[in-house]
C-alpha cells in the first residue's frame, strides 16, 4: 500500500513539472510571437505616420505656391482694370506711378520686370517696363518674332484669361525665366467670341521672373525642406527643381506624390518626392528594432530558464 502510495505521489509531482514546463513554453511562444507583431505593427505605425509628415509638407509646398501666384495673379488683374478704366491709353507715368503704388516689388521679391507690350500690326513691341534700370534694350522688342513666346501670349489672347507662359530666353540675362500674361483688348473687357478676341486685341501685360527668382524667394535661399525634393511643371516644361541633383526615379521605392495648382488658366504640376534621408526622430526610426531585439533577448533568457528546468526534470524523473 505504501509502494502504491508513493508511486501515485510521483506520478502526480511528474505530471505536474511537465504542465508546469508545457505552460513556460506556452508562455515563451507567446512572447515571441507577440515581440514580432508588435514589431510589424511599430513599423506600420512609424511608415504610416511618416506618410503624414510627407503628406503635410507636399500640401505646404502646393500651399506657398497657390497662395504666391494667386497674388501675382491678382496684381496682373488690378493692372488690367487700370487699362480697361481709361478712356485713352495708359501712360508710362501712370504705369509707373500705379506700380509703385502697390510696392509689389518689396512686397514679393522674386518678380523681375512688369511690362506692356503693344500690338501693332502683327508685332507685340515692348513699350513700359518696370523698373526700366537695366532692361533698357527690352524696349521695342517684338515678342512676337520669337515662335515660343508668340505661342504663349497667342494663347492669352484667345483665351482672354491670364496665363503662365512655358520657359524661354530672357533677352536681359540670356538665360531661363517665364511670363505671367494678361491680355489687354480695346473695349475694355473680353471679346466672348474667339474672332473678336483676336481683332479687340491691345497688347498684354505680362510679368517677368528670371530662372529660380522667384521659387527661391518663395522657399527662401536656404531649403527649408531639405530632405524633400520638388519638380514644378508647366505642362510638360520644367519651370523650377528645388535640387537638380537629385534623381527621384533612381529610388522609386521612396514616397512620392503629385499635386496641382491653377495659375489664372495654366495648370502646374508639382511632383513631390522624399529624399533618402527623409526620416523622423533616431529614436522613432529605431523604435520597431529596440522593440525586437529587446523581446528576442527576453525570449532568449526565458528560453534558457526552460531549457534549465527542462533538464533537471530529466534528471529528477529519468
Amino acid at each position: 500500500m505504501t509502494t502504491l502510495t508513493t508511486s501515485f505521489k510521483y506520478s502526480t509531482e511528474h505530471q505536474r513539472d511537465k504542465k508546469f514546463l508545457i505552460l513556460l513554453t506556452l508562455i515563451l511562444v507567446m512572447g515571441i510571437l507577440t515581440t514580432l507583431s508588435g514589431y510589424y505593427l511599430s513599423k506600420k505605425v512609424l511608415n504610416r505616420e511618416k506618410l503624414k509628415i510627407f503628406q503635410q509638407d507636399a500640401e505646404k509646398i502646393q500651399q506657398l505656391i497657390e497662395e504666391r501666384m494667386l497674388a501675382h495673379v491678382n496684381t496682373l488683374r488690378s493692372i488690367q482694370s487700370l487699362w480697361n478704366s481709361q478712356n485713352q491709353p495708359v501712360t508710362n507715368q501712370q504705369f509707373s506711378q500705379f506700380l509703385n503704388s502697390l510696392n509689389i516689388f518689396y512686397d514679393y521679391p522674386g518678380i523681375s520686370s512688369i511690362g506692356f507690350a503693344k500690338r501693332v500690326d502683327d508685332k507685340l513691341l515692348t513699350t513700359y517696363i518696370e523698373p526700366l534700370e537695366g532692361r533698357e534694350n527690352t524696349l521695342g522688342f517684338d515678342h512676337a518674332a520669337d515662335p515660343t513666346r508668340k505661342l504663349s501670349f497667342d494663347r492669352a489672347r484667345d483665351t482672354g484669361e491670364i496665363i503662365s507662359s512655358s520657359p524661354f530666353t530672357l533677352i536681359t540675362t540670356n538665360r531661363p525665366g517665364f511670363f505671367l500674361i494678361a491680355p489687354i483688348y480695346q473695349t475694355g473687357e473680353t471679346p466672348r467670341s474667339l474672332i473678336e478676341r483676336q481683332k479687340q486685341l491691345s497688347g498684354f501685360i505680362a510679368m517677368v521672373f528670371r530662372e529660380t527668382e522667384l521659387f527661391r524667394a518663395i522657399f527662401g535661399r536656404q531649403n527649408l525642406l531639405p530632405d524633400i525634393d520638388f519638380a514644378i511643371y508647366n505642362q510638360e516644361s520644367l519651370l523650377f527643381d528645388s535640387d537638380p541633383g537629385f534623381d527621384p526615379t533612381a529610388n522609386p521605392q521612396l514616397l512620392q506624390t503629385k499635386k496641382y495648382v491653377t495659375i489664372g488658366q495654366s495648370p502646374w504640376t508639382i511632383i513631390i518626392s522624399a529624399k533618402p534621408s527623409f526620416s523622423l526622430t533616431a529614436a522613432e526610426e529605431n523604435l520597431p528594432r529596440t522593440m525586437l531585439i529587446v523581446g528576442l533577448t527576453l525570449g532568449g533568457l526565458s528560453g534558457l530558464v526552460i531549457l534549465s528546468f527542462y533538464r533537471r526534470h530529466l534528471t529528477t524523473w529519468h
